[in-house]
């Protein structure tokens, strides 16, 4: 398999098909199918924005598994104590989205006593805001969990893998007091996808 090129060149957006042939063949490998990916963009010269823009990223050969994301595993370090990755590699090009931590109230503001109901929904506001930015749970790659008592280790991991429905990004939990005394959980994500 050869490895992926990735060659990122920004370019106005009316620019003509000339142009943009042009700059793709200075870097265009000799013998090597291409997958080439645009998309628009903004782009920022000294205080003033100049939009649209596009840019152009050409992958070579064999590109697919390059513009997922991929996990990686090692005997040369602990296996997983459950359902999750040792590490996820994100691919060039991956726009990324930080969510902030979750905790298990409805939007509007209603906070369940019933541990299994708060750890579903902050899975749930962790989904929807995902939805918001276009992703959905398999584009997670890490997860940064903080529950309160260690007896909800198993709840945490139960709802967990019923949540991600197979999904394994990389994970941590932390055993810590919340913020508010009747939170029982609290879950912030990153999450990683290339758009086509």
């Amino acid at each position: 398999m050869s490895s992926c090129c990735v060659w990122p060149a920004i370019i106005p957006d009316d620019a003509d098909k000339d142009l943009r042939t042009g700059l793709i063949d200075m870097v265009r490998p000799a013998n090597t199918e291409e997958f080439i990916h645009i998309r628009k963009v903004s782009v920022k010269t000294g205080d003033q924005f100049r939009e649209p823009a596009l840019q152009l990223n050409l992958y070579c050969q064999n590109w697919e598994p390059y513009m997922t994301n991929s996990f990686i595993k090692t005997d040369k370090a602990p296996p997983p104590f459950s359902a999750y990755s040792q590490a996820v590699q994100t691919p060039p090009g991956a726009r990324i989205v930080h969510v902030s931590g979750q905790v298990g109230v409805t939007p509007s503001g209603t906070l369940p006593g019933d541990a299994e109901q708060q750890h579903q929904l902050a899975w749930k506001n962790v989904f929807a805001i995902l939805d918001a930015a276009n992703m959905d749970k398999n584009d997670i790659v890490d997860v940064r969990a903080f529950i309160k008592d260690h007896d909800q280790v198993p709840i945490y991991r139960e709802v967990r893998d019923r949540m991600l429905e197979g999904a394994i990004p990389a994970s941590t939990l932390v055993v810590a007091g919340l913020a508010n005394p009747d939170w029982l959980v609290e879950i912030a994500v990153t999450a990683a996808k290339v758009d086509f």
